[in-house]
């Protein structure tokens, strides 16, 4: 009983602490008996501590509306899990599957889930009609004002050093205006992230017979693989540590993003195989579907261009598709309501970069004037990237309206193009890509660590800037089953350590794509219109998946000649 009594008051003493603002110390404080624990061999204990820290985090992050706050409390709950999911391997085999899988989803794309649960809020985030919130946005609306104002100015005067400093304080003050109306919102504070599915479910909504899903997980000092199937679930520690993973992965993706010697890009691939897919191959076995969910440094990665035991590219034998997370693609799979009255097939691409030699019919150099391009110039500056003094190049891409019409041939009347002139940001922000199966759009992807978006046309009487930044695609509203994303390096990731964050697929998802078609680095222009005119058709014709569609076109890049994995296997399927 004395024993009992002295528990009771101890932890009666921490939830006092902790009520009384001390929930900081009382994180660090079980985290390091967590960690002490372990050390002693008492794995349960140590579960528990670290379990305690995760739901302080996570209570604490339910009173924050700011972005960037969530977003750093977020980061904060992924390190401690992290050590949570290393704590449960030690596990017997019986408990530590499904407490890892569980873990693991409460760990990855956390950024994600609160933007789909963000998004859905739509006008409700509004913070009200009240003095202060009118005040709130009004602000907003001046900022936003001054930017574009200064934005033009420096596309006059390149160079100014006093614009430029001007400039970024601009847009420091928009960031905090904006910021301001969401702390002000009551809604926000109530957004909650949704709860893992349980093994079941996922068997249930994602699996079936001939299907395995692969989740993989990076912690420390561990890379680990959940393979599960209709059936069971296993939990495999891999032999390869981050670091040696991180060796493996630089150069397979050196080996393949350039059509250099494909030996070497085979030996590559195989080593890849061997690190990451033998371990499995009991659960792999004859399953044609792998669904993959990457972490860490295989958020880049094209499994497809592994080579398999036999000599062969694994994508000759399966159809591989990838997921951010099993959660996210269970809420927005739930998300969707039917039925649905959809287009078959909008696409938009071969945007005007050069506006007066377009009007003047001349042929097309690179844009003289664009505010969106003074904007990426300015974030590559920050990321580290050259850009050069007259701005950023940006070429023609007239092999994308060729592609585009020949993939709405198949969809006959039930296709609509937007090109050239009509491939505008203000057609998307007006609804044009709503109401559709498929969004196809082929144009630049413009990438930093900054400023993530697609160069549309740069029309200089128009009040958008030409460029749909992942913010402006998040606000969107879309219904696509699938958009395809046919542009230059889309797919780039800018990672926070361990928490990947994919930029534009990021941005579609939110807006209510189920899925996402993407490339992972720039483009051979004649493979891709092949693979593209390969894909649609089974599409159409057959009513093929999507992930058998892409997979059997990567297959005819192949037996075409174009063996070499930089043709075919940079275009990742995102999405169950």
């Amino acid at each position: 009983g004395g024993r009992m009594k002295k528990n009771t008051d101890k932890h009666e003493a921490a939830r006092l602490a902790d009520a009384r603002g001390l929930a900081d110390v009382g994180k660090r404080a079980r985290l390091t008996r967590a960690r002490a624990a372990s050390t002693l061999g008492h794995v349960e204990v140590a579960i528990a501590c670290a379990e305690q820290a995760a739901a302080m985090v996570e209570a604490e992050r339910q009173n924050l509306t700011g972005a960037q706050a969530r977003q750093e409390a977020g980061f904060e709950a992924f390190q401690i899990y992290r050590l949570l999911f290393s704590l449960q391997t030690q596990l017997p085999e019986d408990q530590r599957v499904s407490a890892c899988f569980r873990t693991s989803e409460l760990a990855r794309a956390r950024n994600q889930l609160d933007a789909v649960a963000r998004s859905r809020l739509g006008s409700r985030a509004s913070v009200g009609t009240s003095p202060e919130a009118l005040a709130l946005a009004s602000n907003a609306k001046d900022a936003d004002g001054r930017v574009r104002e200064l934005t033009a100015d420096l596309v006059r005067h390149r160079g100014d050093p006093t614009l430029a400093e001007r400039h970024r304080n601009a847009l420091w003050a928009l960031e905090d205006a904006n910021d301001a109306i969401e702390e002000a919102s009551p809604w926000l504070a109530r957004i909650a992230l949704p709860e893992p599915p349980t093994l079941d479910e996922v068997r249930r909504t994602m699996l079936d017979p001939g299907s395995l899903l692969i989740s993989y997980f990076v912690t420390r000092d561990l890379v680990t693989a959940i393979a599960i199937d209709d059936r069971e679930a296993h939990l495999e520690v891999l032999a390869t540590t981050p670091e040696a993973l991180g060796v493996l992965v630089r150069g397979f993706r050196s080996a393949i993003a350039s059509p250099g010697d494909e030996a070497t890009a085979r030996a590559k691939g195989a080593a890849m195989y061997g690190a990451l897919i033998a371990p499995l191959e009991r659960f792999v076995g004859q399953k044609r579907k792998l669904f993959i969910l990457p972490h860490g440094p295989l958020a880049s990665v094209p499994f497809e261009a592994f080579l398999d035991t036999s000599g062969h590219y694994l994508v000759e034998s399966r159809d591989i598709t990838y997921g951010l997370s099993a959660t996210l693609g269970v809420e927005l799979a739930n998300a969707r309501e039917n039925p649905r009255v959809l287009r078959g097939f909008v696409g938009m691409g071969d945007p005007v970069y050069d506006w007066a030699s377009f009007r003047a019919a001349r042929a097309e150099g690179q844009p003289a004037e664009s505010r969106g391009l003074t904007l990426w110039s300015g974030a590559a500056s920050i990321g580290g990237a050259q850009s050069s003094p007259s701005g950023p190049a940006l070429e023609r891409l007239p092999g994308t309206g060729a592609e585009l019409r020949a993939i709405a041939k198949h969809f006959g009347k039930d296709a609509k193009l937007y090109l050239r002139d009509q491939a505008t940001e203000e057609n998307v922000k007006a609804g044009v890509l709503g109401k559709s199966r498929i969004v196809h759009i082929a144009s630049h992807g413009l990438l930093e660590p900054h400023f993530q978006a697609l160069a549309l046309s740069f029309d200089p009487s128009s009040k958008e800037d030409g460029l749909l930044m992942h913010q402006e695609i998040a606000a969107l509203t879309l219904d696509a089953d699938l958009v395809v994303l046919s542009a230059c390096k889309t797919g780039n990731t800018y990672q926070r350590d361990g928490d990947s964050v994919a930029g534009l697929a990021l941005a579609l998802r939110a807006a209510g794509a189920l899925r996402v078609v993407l490339s992972l680095w720039s483009v051979d222009d004649d493979a891709t219109a092949k693979l593209m005119s390969d894909f649609y058709a089974p599409l159409v014709n057959h009513g093929t998946s999507y992930a058998t569609s892409l997979a059997s076109a990567k297959r005819s890049l192949i037996a075409s000649g174009r063996s070499h994995p930089y043709f075919w296997s940079p275009f990742v399927l995102l999405g169950h």
